[in-house]
This record gives structure tokens, sequence and C-alpha cells, in this order.
């Protein structure tokens, strides 16, 4: 691309930059987040709504889709996610993260999701969407879920 100079005269020529090199920062978050993920899908696989509830900052919050209902707080989940799997049963889910960001102790990730629930007539229902996690950075250095939500496709 050639840019002409303001003045007149002399011009300059823009490239492409090459893609940056992956901050090491961000790629050992994603590699942690990663993990947790895979500890929530086990967990939810396993209807084990403890280990669920335990990927989740004390300070958490579900938003659900139904007309701005939430689920705030370690007990509000076990209360919600408890009575999901009892209705359910053992849940498979994938999960595609799309994108993450870090700033300070905050991430944010979005992505795709797919439930499939296997009904008492052993068929399998599916559910996908999209989704956005904000992580919590723990004292520890780990990470838990702060809040979760669907997002429009």
């Amino acid at each position: 691309i050639t840019i002409a100079a303001p003045c007149g005269g002399a011009t300059a020529s823009a490239q492409s930059s090459p893609t940056p090199a992956p901050d090491p920062a961000l790629v050992a978050v994603r590699h942690q987040i990663d993990s947790v993920n895979a500890l929530y899908i086990k967990a939810f696989g396993d209807a084990d709504v403890d280990e669920v509830v335990a990927l989740y900052d004390t300070a958490a919050t579900e938003l659900l889709g139904h007309h701005g209902q939430a689920e705030h707080g370690h007990e509000a989940l076990r209360r919600y996610w408890g009575k999901f799997i009892q209705t359910y049963g053992p849940l498979e889910l994938k999960l595609d993260l799309v994108d993450l960001w870090l700033v300070g102790d905050k991430a944010y990730e979005t992505g795709r999701y797919t439930s499939i629930i296997t009904t008492k007539a052993g068929t399998h229902d599916v559910y996908p969407g999209n989704y956005a996690t904000v992580w919590q950075r723990q004292a520890d250095g780990g990470w838990k879920i702060l809040a979760v939500f669907d997002t429009p496709k």
C-alpha cells in the first residue's frame, strides 16, 4: 500500500506486520483455564454437583436466560445445579474456547458449547449455544468461574 505524505513529495510504504507472538502470560492462563474447563466437563459427566460448584469462585453468579434470573453464591449454585442434575442426570458437555482476554486478575472467555442430554427413552437431546465466562484468579494462582452466561449467536 502506498500512502502519500501530507506535505507532498515523499511516499511511505506500509506492509502487513507479521502476527505477533502469543503473550506468554495469556498462554499460561489459557492452559490453566482449559484444565478447569476439563474438570467442569468431567463434573457434569459424572453428575457430581459438589465438583461442579467447587469450580466456581465463592462470589460467582450464573446468569440464566430466563428473564434476568441469576443464581449467586455457592449455596444457590448447589441448589440450581443439584436440581438440574437430579432432573437430567449426567450431561455430555463440549466446550470450544474461541477467544480469551487477560485483564489483571480476571480473564474473559468466549466460545461455543454443546450440551447433550440422554433422555429416559435413550435418545439424545442436543443443545448448542454460545457462552461467555468471566474467570477470577484465586489467591493460590488458580482460576475459578466468576460469572458465566449464554451469548447470542
